[in-house]
């Protein structure tokens, strides 16, 4: 079964929460974090929450992709990955992409080393070698960078 999980950034101290995503009337992005004591109903006004609820900077916002890497660390959109090629023309040769939403279903990496490729997310998750390095929210300086200059 597919787990529904959003996470994004809080506006004062960047910590991530991981919750449920909800819009307010005034278009705040909302994470609603689940717990034990959860409960939500439902009476003519609305929707009623009793769970922590943290305001987030909606540019942060990714949803959850339903892999994880070789630690089992849970990939989001927005995620930087190094992974190594399994290609035959290309094996051996260590990449870093981000992980973006392609709609349809799909989570496409997108090459943010050289050579600049798009390819499956799900076509990566069967090379075991899968790391999650950060996010572009947390390690700007990545999308930058060439590979050879990460250890």
């Amino acid at each position: 079964m597919k787990e529904i999980l959003f996470r994004g950034q809080k506006p004062d101290n960047k910590e991530w929460v991981y919750g449920s995503l909800l819009e307010s009337d005034d278009g705040k992005k909302v994470i609603v974090v689940k717990n034990k004591n959860f409960i939500s109903k439902q009476d003519n006004r609305g929707w009623y929450v009793n769970a922590p609820c943290y305001e987030v900077i909606p540019e942060s916002v990714g949803e959850f992709t339903n892999l994880s890497d070789k630690y089992n660390i849970k990939i989001f959109d927005g995620d930087i990955i190094n992974w190594v090629s399994n290609n035959p023309f290309s094996l051996g040769e260590k990449r870093v992409c981000k992980v973006i939403w392609g709609g349809s279903g799909l989570w496409w990496c997108y090459g943010l080393s050289y050579p600049k490729i798009c390819i499956g997310l799900g076509e990566l998750i069967s090379n075991e070698k899968i790391e999650v390095i950060g996010s572009i929210y947390d390690n700007p300086e990545l999308i930058k960078c060439n590979f050879k200059e990460l250890k």
